[in-house]
């Protein structure tokens, strides 16, 4: 079971402040050295933890989170209300190098090359057994001359 909050007998101002410091570590507005001051004041804690405490450091630096925080917030509402997953605001994935997605893309080529390949001749051996008359090089130049190769 998770620890209570120690929290006062009045919830109303605590329940708008909270509701902005969930806001704020769920846009990642609060910063790292904060939230590990937060780690360690709830590290301590045992069965009980400093609701208000919490709250006070999430919120901490609010003043300049500034209209993005407000257009994150907005999206973030919409997508929640509309049921659609929000993208993470935090900084973006880089492309790996041109390299290693040329090799990763080549050797996919080269599986799919190779099991074509294997079916083909699978293909071609069932041919042969089925019909023994059958022959593939007469097939191969009628298609070819269709084709215009010769």
């Amino acid at each position: 079971m998770p620890p209570e909050p120690n929290l006062p007998s009045d919830h109303g101002p605590l329940l708008e402040r909270t509701a902005l410091a969930a806001l704020r570590v769920e846009l990642g507005l609060v910063p790292q050295r904060t939230r590990e001051r937060a780690r360690k004041t709830l590290g301590k804690s045992g069965s009980e933890f400093d609701g208000q405490a919490l709250v006070d450091l999430c919120l901490e630096g609010r003043a300049s989170d500034g209209p993005q925080a407000v257009r994150d917030a907005m999206l973030d509402l919409r997508s929640r209300v509309i049921g659609i997953e929000s993208v993470p605001s935090g900084p973006r994935r880089r492309k790996a190098p041109f390299l290693v997605r040329w090799v990763a893309t080549a050797t996919a080529k080269l599986i799919f090359f190779s099991m074509y390949s294997l079916l083909f001749v699978v293909l071609l051996v069932l041919l042969r057994q089925q019909w023994p008359l059958f022959d593939i090089y007469e097939v191969g130049s009628k298609v070819a001359s269709l084709l215009g190769l010769r």
